[in-house]
Parts: C-alpha cells; structure tokens; sequence
C-alpha cells in the first residue's frame, strides 16, 4: 500500500506538461478509488479503524485531489474522519498525529490538504497538528533543489526583489497568501501588491521554480499554465490553493537567478507584467550596473519586508 501511494505520488511530481500521462493517470486514479471504495465516509472511516498506515493514507489524498479526483467537499469529509480515528487512537498527545507519521514529506503533504479544504476543516484539529505540517510544509520546500547552496534559496528570492524593485512593482518576499486556514495561508517567494495602481489586474505572485525534466532548451519566465487543465509538478495542490483564491502566477526558473542573468529576468518578467496589466506606467529604467551590483549587496537585504515602487 504505501508503495503505491509513493509511485502515485511520484507521477504527479514528474508528470508535468504531459497531456497524455495527465489523461492516463486521471484514469488510474480514479479506478483506484472506485477500488477502494473512499467516496463512502463508512468505508473510508472502516479503513482507517482497522488498517491504520496514516502515511499510505495522507499520501494518496494528496494524489486523488492533486489530480481533482477528490473535490473540496469529499476531502473535507476524508479529513474530518481522519481527525476522528486519530482521536479516538488518542493520537492528539503531543504534537497530534506525530507519532504515527514517519515522513517530513507526508507532513508536508497533509498541510497542503488543510490549507485546500481551508474553512470547512474539521476543528477537531488540534493547533500542534497545523503547526508541525506547517513547519514540515517549509522543510520540504528547502529540499524542493532550487538550489544547491545551502543559502540559495534566501539568495535567489533577494535577486528577484531587486529585480521587481528596478521594474517599479510594489511586492513583498517570502509573502504568506490565499490566508483561509485559521489565519494561515501558502507561502509564495513574491506577493505583487498592485491592486491600488492596476485594480483590474487582479492578484499575481512570483514564484522562484525549479527548471522542468526533461531540461528545456533554455529556461524562460512564463505564465504558469492553468493547473485545472494538466499536471504542473509537485507543487500540484499548492498552484491549485492558490487558484481556488483567484491569484495568478508568474514563474522564474531558479537557474537564472543563479546565474545571475538578472538582464535576461527583468527583460522577460517586465514583458509578461505588461502583457497582463500589472504594470501599466513607464519602468523606472535603471542601469545594467545597478543590476549586475545587487547581485553584491543582495544579502543586506532583508527578507519578507514590503517594497515600495521607486519615485518618479
């Protein structure tokens, strides 16, 4: 069983882009939980009381509604049974269900699963529950491979700052968005704060990413395609989050950060913000010097502060 919830798990994290594969694992999926038998909440709650694995569980939740197999109503169901069984285990010592779930991983996937059922979560998790996968969520998010420097990930979100600081966009780092869950949202690397300059662009975040497998020709600045219509990757049920609130992303591979081609990142990023109405005044040019010289002073610059647009 949990083998199969890692392999399910490992196709979606590598499927993305693939229409075909998105296709046939929809297919899978969804035979797999008519197999199963997880539509019924007697069924589901029966499983849980007499084959408790709460990682081979977690996990494939997390595939079923990755994929959209499991819609927002019957996961909050799964969830509220899950806390149930957990519950009577007297599993809510201590940090809630951590001594029954091995994987920082799996903890990872769980937080996106509150956060995805937001308000219709059951109460009947306790806040240690919500805090560990939180903490799990940002461990596994380090080990997501934007970078190999132990310090890159810091590094690359102060680059981009830089970069959205030349191009006049108000934003803030490190930003916690699509705030559903008790007063807890999904981390982004940027949050653009335009809605007082450009109200009808609507809401837009930047996300630093790891370039696609197999490796593209050359990694470019895009819009991130709709997840409703394919596999994105791994961050699957995060894009979706964020969807479901009505923000837009916008995706710089980490590989250019690193290498420094800050000219390369703001040529394109400025072009997509154009194109989508978020930037709608002329861009405070800047020198190539200042550019390539914020690459020196990066780490004097404070993460998750607000940046204002530089005067005219």
């Amino acid at each position: 069983g949990t083998m199969l919830s890692r392999i399910l798990w490992a196709v979606i994290s590598s499927a993305a882009g693939r229409s075909r594969s998105f296709v046939a694992l929809i297919t899978l999926l969804r035979s797999v939980w008519d197999v199963l038998g997880w539509g019924d909440t007697d069924t589901f709650a029966a499983h849980l009381k007499h084959h408790v694995n709460l990682d081979f569980v977690v996990t494939l939740l997390w595939a079923f509604a990755a994929s959209g197999v499991l819609q927002q109503q019957g996961l909050s169901s799964s969830l509220r049974a899950l806390a149930c069984c957990c519950c009577r285990e007297g599993c809510r010592q201590d940090l809630g269900l951590g001594v029954v779930l091995r994987d920082t991983s799996t903890w990872a996937q769980l937080w996106e699963l509150f956060l995805l059922a937001g308000p219709s979560l059951s109460p009947d998790w306790p806040v240690s529950c919500l805090d560990q996968g939180r903490s799990c969520w940002a461990t596994d998010l380090r080990r997501s491979g934007l970078s190999e420097e132990q310090d890159g990930e810091e590094a690359q979100h102060l680059l981009l700052g830089d970069v959205l600081k030349t191009l006049g966009v108000p934003h803030k780092l490190v930003a916690e968005v699509a705030v559903s869950l008790r007063g807890r949202g999904i981390t982004t690397s940027a949050e653009l704060l335009c809605e007082a300059t450009t109200p009808n662009a609507g809401r837009w975040v930047v996300e630093v990413v790891a370039d696609e497998y197999p490796a593209a020709a050359e990694p470019v600045v895009k819009v991130a395609r709709d997840v409703r219509s394919g596999i994105v990757g791994r961050w699957q049920i995060k894009r979706l989050i964020l969807a479901d609130a009505g923000i837009s992303v916008v995706e710089v591979p980490g590989s250019l950060l690193c290498s420094k081609n800050m000219a390369k990142v703001q040529r394109d990023l400025e072009a997509i913000l154009r194109s989508e109405g978020v930037l709608r005044t002329e861009v405070h040019a800047k020198s190539s010097a200042f550019v390539g010289a914020s690459v020196a002073f990066a780490h004097s610059v404070g993460t998750g502060s607000v940046v204002a647009p530089p005067r005219a």
